[in-house]
């Protein structure tokens, strides 16, 4: 029973590191693959752990997968949002301001940002000539990778203009400011290969980029294709909607059901010993959760802060347990993404980013 138990939790666990790395390795070819790979991970933790339980004839939602009194799941995020929140942005700022040495600022259009399709960094850089465009907080960056020296305009950018610099090793380096840049007036730059511009649009609501000849645009971190002309991109406030369905839906939501619903009930009946806390019932099995939910975020960035995570598992495996399902723990699980979100833009927001 118990060696039955930790097998198809291992299991299933291991098979969906394989279809991170997966995902990962899609993200890499850019383009539609790139825009689309997260939902390969989304569907299998959304779905193995339903067809699990169901061909074991046994009923999900006594696992919390449920969408039960779905009222008072969002009541307890919220609850659980309001004493949690406010410390954690104290103890990020402090972060911030004293290891990061950034301080928060707010920007000129707070809720309203650019669409999804332009925002992070590039994963891979284009084999093609290409210029790569894309937001990080609030500074705008184009980088061209062709082989041919290419003059770039940009209007509604902001000074100073930022020459870049793109290693060998797919390093991006920041040198002395570039090209002209007068105030009120578009940037112009001439870019060569491996070489861009970047310069802060905190003040803008319209982007325009031209850059002659026929190289084609590659946009934010998926390095999505836009045809070679003017490059228009706009502020909306439609942003912050699509931010939090993107963190409910394909983010949060299927990672609680496998990990808070799945992986937590199935070891649960494995530990006997518990203790109580504030109203929940809890003993290992939200620790081992826990721990198992930390590692994977390995798969994507093997860096050690990413087991950070561990410790907003165990309040989301105490939500679990005490609301007896996964929506509250995956609202609270979205709300904090999109706090997080919030806080890397705010602390991005000036024009001293480089």
């Amino acid at each position: 029973m118990k060696r039955s138990r930790w097998t198809e939790v291992l299991v299933l666990w291991g098979a969906g590191l394989v279809i991170l790395l997966a995902s990962d390795v899609l993200a890499g070819f850019g383009g539609w693959a790139a825009e689309n790979a997260g939902a390969l991970p989304a569907a299998f933790f959304l779905l193995a752990p339903v067809a699990w339980l169901r061909r074991r004839d046994q009923d999900p939602a006594d696992a919390g997968i449920h969408g039960r009194r779905p009222l008072v799941a969002l009541a307890w995020a919220a609850g659980v949002a309001l004493a949690v929140f406010p410390p954690y942005v104290v103890g990020y700022e402090a972060w911030s301001r004293w290891v990061a040495g950034e301080r928060f600022r707010v920007p000129e259009h707070p809720l309203a940002y650019y669409e999804s399709a332009v925002r992070g960094r590039p994963a891979t850089w284009s084999t093609v000539p290409a210029v790569h465009v894309w937001m990080d907080g609030e500074w705008l960056h184009a980088v061209n990778t062709g082989p041919v020296a290419t003059p770039l305009t940009i209007q509604g950018c902001g000074c100073p203009a930022v020459a870049l610099s793109l290693g060998p090793d797919g390093r991006l380096w920041s040198s002395a400011r570039t090209g002209s840049c007068p105030a009120g007036g578009p940037i112009t730059a001439t870019v060569g290969r491996g070489r861009g511009v970047a310069c802060p649009s905190s003040a803008a609501d319209r982007l325009i980029l031209q850059a002659e000849g026929d190289a084609p645009w590659r946009l934010g971190a998926a390095a999505g294709p836009r045809p070679a002309g003017p490059l228009i991109l706009d502020r909306s406030p439609w942003w912050l909607v699509e931010v939090l369905l993107i963190h409910l839906v394909v983010v949060a939501l299927p990672e609680e059901v496998f990990y808070r619903g799945f992986v937590q009930a199935r070891l649960a009946p494995l530990f006997r010993r518990r203790i109580r806390v504030l109203g929940a019932s809890l003993g290992p099995h939200v620790v081992v959760a826990s721990a198992l939910f930390a590692l994977s975020h390995l798969v994507t960035i093997p860096h050690p802060y990413r087991l950070a995570v561990f410790f907003p598992g165990l309040l989301f495996g105490w939500l679990r347990e005490r609301t007896g399902g996964v929506l509250a723990p995956a609202v609270l699980h979205a709300a904090s993404n999109v706090l997080l979100e919030f806080l890397v833009r705010f602390h991005g927001a000036g024009t001293t980013s480089y």
